[in-house]
């Protein structure tokens, strides 16, 4: 119960902090790329990259179902979620390349198109949606929670099994989706700073 706590609460955290970077437009140019050189070193941080293995390993590793409708549900959205996951880490470094001219790994690339604001907006709705299918799951937990306590000891291993790989799932997606929506916020500031537009 404290675990579903902790992830709800740092869900709420990162829309709050996410929602103040979107409305923060006013940053100077200068203020944009400190943030932006602080963010690129979260990006390329061991923590981080430790998150991208173990989204990788959930996504190879999909529980099987147990026969709960409360926890294989969780593990479909689950499921479901790494998979848009996926999408979001395909096309924000991309996006990142062409709004700064260069890649999150600070190598100088030739972009032939900047990308559009409704772009970038159309990648910050997409975490969201993320962050709101997280938050979803994370209160629906404590409910499969008491769902297998009430199970016989035979199928209760599946079933437990499963309900951590959600688990799992939420935790590496909360703190990965909080570092994304910073980056895309900064990214339409910048867009959207002098001579950009």
């Amino acid at each position: 119960m404290l675990k579903n706590l902790l992830i709800g609460t740092a869900i709420c955290l990162g829309m709050l902090s996410f929602t103040q970077s979107v409305n923060a437009q006013d940053k100077t140019k200068e203020e944009l790329n400190a943030e932006r050189d602080a963010l690129k070193t979260e990006y390329k941080s061991q923590d981080r990259q430790e998150r991208q293995l173990k989204l990788e390993e959930l996504t190879a590793k999909p529980p099987k179902e147990c026969g709960l409708a409360s926890v294989d549900g969780l593990a479909t959205n689950s499921k479901t979620m790494l998979d848009e996951q996926k999408k979001i880490n395909t096309e924000l470094p991309e996006l990142y390349k062409r709004t700064i001219g260069e890649t999150i790994d600070g190598v100088t690339t030739v972009t032939e198109k900047k990308p559009t604001l409704e772009e970038l907006i159309s990648l910050s709705k997409s975490i969201a949606s993320q962050v709101i299918a997280v938050a979803d799951a994370s209160k629906k937990v404590g409910d499969a929670t008491n769902d297998v306590k009430g199970l016989n000891p035979m199928k209760a291993p599946s079933a437990t099994k499963s309900l951590n790989y959600t688990k799992d799932v939420l935790t590496v997606l909360g703190s990965e989706l909080q570092l994304e929506g910073k980056i895309v916020a900064n990214l339409i500031a910048t867009l959207k700073s002098a001579g950009n537009l």
